[in-house]
């Protein structure tokens, strides 16, 4: 009797799967330029202690990088791209904070609200290539998706991102509550770990979610 040959099956390679980042989480894209006081850097170079620029009233300062929300280098995600007036453009996830004013009011109020609320002629707060304040109009916005997503926390909160002032939050807009819930995160982490350097540490699995959670019970506005 002659053996019948073994016929294995050759399961052909799936392709690559697309997992978008959770839809209301709030990030940059990792081209997108911070100033340090080193000097320019990418979200995919930040690093926890930097020192970033920001915005203060009329001026600008430097604010601490005290972590990470999210550090996703190859996370599909996807993102608003919003081109302004001034040249400048940015591309953050549509859950993320931003602050609108009123370009040719004397007295500018700020409103803080989701970038997916914006409109074209909405006006943001931005710097010049002097450091110095300023505004420009939103021509454009449109939905695009690349690879990478990077959410800094600063010690004020905020951040001036590819010359644009934009928070560092989408999830509560008391953003002393976020540093509150992250310090703890980070404590609770740390002790754990034995990991005493900041500089090391991203927010532990599971930050994300309880930050969603404080969203729903604390009132937006």
């Amino acid at each position: 009797e002659v053996e019948q040959p073994v016929v294995q099956q050759v399961v052909a390679p799936q392709p690559p799967v697309y997992y978008p980042v959770y839809y209301r989480r709030r990030c940059f894209s990792g081209d997108t330029v911070v100033i340090t006081a080193q000097g320019n850097k990418t979200m995919r170079q930040l690093q926890i202690g930097d020192y970033v620029l920001t915005k203060e009233g009329d001026s600008v300062r430097y604010t601490t990088v005290k972590s990470f929300l999210h550090r996703l280098p190859n996370q599909a995600t996807d993102f608003l791209w919003l081109q302004l007036s001034d040249g400048n453009s940015l591309k953050i996830t549509p859950y993320h904070f931003v602050y609108r004013t009123q370009c040719n009011s004397k007295r500018p109020t700020i409103h803080m609200l989701y970038a997916n609320e914006l409109q074209e002629g909405d006006c943001l707060f931005t710097v010049n290539s002097t450091l110095g304040s300023g505004k420009a109009y939103l021509l454009s916005k449109k939905a695009v998706t690349e690879f990478g997503a990077y959410a800094p926390l600063t010690e004020s909160g905020d951040i001036i991102a590819n010359n644009v002032y934009v928070s560092c939050h989408g999830h509560l807009r008391p953003s002393h509550l976020a540093h509150t819930f992250v310090y703890w995160m980070q404590a609770i982490q740390r002790w754990f770990s034995g990991e005493k350097s900041q500089k090391r540490i991203d927010l532990p699995f599971g930050t994300h979610f309880f930050l969603e959670i404080l969203e729903y019970i604390i009132p937006l506005s």
